[in-house]
């Protein structure tokens, strides 16, 4: 931290607060690149990863921050780091390649394992918020000169980013753990449609309802009858179920994608 200050002690606490915050920041953006999550649609897809990209790229604008104020302005090697973009950086892997638990449905435990990271996350920035936000007011009082100036602006710019951080992805966890268990609910019901679809001759291919190859009993006109009977309620299911996925995934898109919004506004904001 910046020499000349009145109480070294309250310099010495807004030091250790900012270097708990790039700690902190560090560990859970690793812990987002850890995940792997299957939504099974594109869009959805798009979403939720570019939300998770956002979240590791504001915590490093976070931490790059935080370390610089913590060392000092002067400090070697600061500014090299947060210029070089690659640099710490490993790949994420994406959700199209995970592992999914019924085709084309996507994986709801993977959106439930992310969720619980992110609300953990949302937790230990909330908490590392308020300690750096005591820090910098007990700090500030005879803390006077242009880099006094420049220091409080920049850790009140790092609070207020933190507290950005750790409000949108809990808003976030909430929306993929609800995702989650409707995912979970209607793949249950697609398993269930696609049994009974084979019981009476039939198969779900890619969301539709085809005839079952081969001879699937006698032919006659009782038969038949039971048969359109049976393809139009299991289309019926069918059409209701896609109707409900196409819903959740719609809104999941739409609050991963103002978390999106949220944090890149916040991640320009620390560069500026």
């Amino acid at each position: 931290m910046p020499p000349s200050h009145p109480r070294p002690e309250d310099l010495d606490e807004l030091g250790a607060a900012m270097s708990a915050v790039a700690e902190h920041a560090a560990a859970v953006g690793e812990h987002l690149l850890d995940h792997m999550v299957t939504v099974g649609d594109h869009t959805a897809q798009s979403a939720v990863d570019g939300t998770i990209d956002a979240a590791i790229d504001t915590l490093r604008e976070i931490g790059a921050s935080s370390r610089e104020i913590a060392l000092g302005p002067a400090a070697p090697g600061t500014a090299r780091d947060r210029d070089d973009p690659g640099r710490g950086e490993r790949p994420r892997p994406t959700g199209q390649a995970a592992a999914m638990s019924h085709p084309g449905m996507g994986d709801p435990a993977s959106l439930s394992a992310l969720a619980a990271t992110v609300r953990r996350a949302a937790l230990q920035l909330r908490t590392d918020a308020e300690r750096l936000a005591s820090a910098l007011e007990h700090a500030s009082p005879g803390w006077t000169g242009p880099t006094a100036t420049t220091t409080r602006r920049r850790s009140a710019a790092v609070v207020a980013s933190v507290a950005t951080v750790a409000t949108a992805p809990d808003a976030c966890g909430g929306s993929l753990q609800r995702a989650a268990t409707d995912l979970a609910g209607c793949t249950a019901d697609l398993r269930a449609i696609e049994e009974q679809a084979v019981a009476a001759g039939f198969e779900v291919q890619d969301g539709r309802l085809v005839r079952a190859r081969g001879i699937t009993g006698v032919a006659d006109h009782g038969a038949e009858a039971d048969g359109d009977r049976a393809r139009r309620a299991l289309r019926g299911r069918l059409h209701l179920l896609a109707s409900a996925v196409g819903r959740l995934r719609a809104q999941l898109t739409a609050e991963c994608e103002q978390a999106t919004h949220l944090l890149g506004e916040t991640s320009a904001a620390l560069r500026r």
